[in-house]
C-alpha cells in the first residue's frame, strides 16, 4: 500500500425521617420515604406531579429524536426560498435526505454547503457521513476540505492521508496535501507530494506550476 510522503505538520444521602411521637402512626397512615405522617391525599398529589414530570421527559426524548429530520425539513424550506441554482440543489438534496438519509446524500449536501462556504453545516453533514461509512476515499477528500475551511490543517492532513490509504492512486489527495504543506511553508514535503502527482499524471499543469512556486 502506498503512503503519502510523511512530514509532521507544524501547527447522596438518604432522607432523615422525623419522629412524629405517635408509634401507631405507621400502622394507620400510608408509608412515605420523605415523611412518615404524610396523608394519602398528599401522596396522590405527589403522584400526579411525578406523572407530569415523566410525561415531560418522554416528550423531550421524542423531540430530541426528531431534531435531525426537522433540520432537513427546515433546510428544504430555506432552500425553496433561496432562488439561486445552488439553493435549489440543496433544497432538493435535503428533501431526499428527509425521505431516506444516506451517506452519499449527506456527502453530496456537504459538498454543496462548501460551495457557498457554509463550513458549519458542511461539518454537521460530514460528521453524520463518518458515523455511517468510513470506507470511501471521496468522503475523506471532502472532510479534508471542511477541516481546512474550519482552520484545522492538522485534521485536514489526517483526512487526506486516510484518503490515500484507501485510494493510493488518488492524485487529487496528493495535490491537496502539497497545497497544505505549501500553505505552512513546508516546501520539501510539498515537492514530494507534487512528485507523486506527476508520477500519476505527467501532464498535470497545476503540479508543474506549484513546483515552480516552491
Amino acid at each position: 500500500m502506498m503512503t503519502p510522503p510523511s512530514g509532521s505538520l507544524q501547527l447522596g444521602q438518604k432522607p432523615v425521617l422525623r419522629d412524629s411521637g405517635n408509634p401507631k402512626l405507621f400502622r394507620t397512615q400510608p408509608f412515605c420515604y420523605f415523611c412518615k405522617d404524610r396523608t394519602m391525599e398528599n401522596m396522590k398529589k405527589q403522584g400526579v406531579r411525578g406523572w407530569n414530570i415523566l410525561t415531560c421527559l418522554v416528550l423531550s426524548l421524542l423531540l430530541a429524536g426528531a431534531c435531525g429530520t426537522e433540520k432537513d425539513k427546515k433546510e428544504a424550506v430555506a432552500g425553496t426560498e433561496d432562488t439561486t441554482a445552488l439553493g435549489r440543489q440543496i433544497a432538493e438534496v435535503s428533501r431526499k435526505i428527509g425521505e431516506s438519509p444516506t451517506a452519499d446524500l449527506l456527502h453530496e449536501r456537504a459538498r454543496l454547503h462548501m460551495q457557498r462556504m457554509d463550513v458549519a453545516n458542511a461539518m454537521l453533514d460530514m460528521e453524520k457521513v463518518m458515523s455511517m461509512d468510513t470506507t470511501k476515499a471521496d468522503y475523506f477528500l471532502t472532510l479534508a476540505d471542511v477541516h481546512l475551511g474550519a482552520s484545522k490543517p492538522g485534521k485536514s492532513k489526517a483526512a487526506l492521508e486516510k484518503c490515500i490509504s484507501l485510494d493510493p492512486k488518488n492524485k487529487l489527495a496528493y495535490e491537496k496535501l502539497a497545497e497544505l504543506y505549501f500553505l505552512v511553508q513546508q516546501y520539501k514535503e510539498a515537492l514530494a507530494n507534487l512528485d507523486e502527482v506527476l508520477r500519476l499524471d505527467i501532464t498535470n499543469p497545476k503540479a508543474y506550476f506549484m513546483k515552480g512556486m516552491c
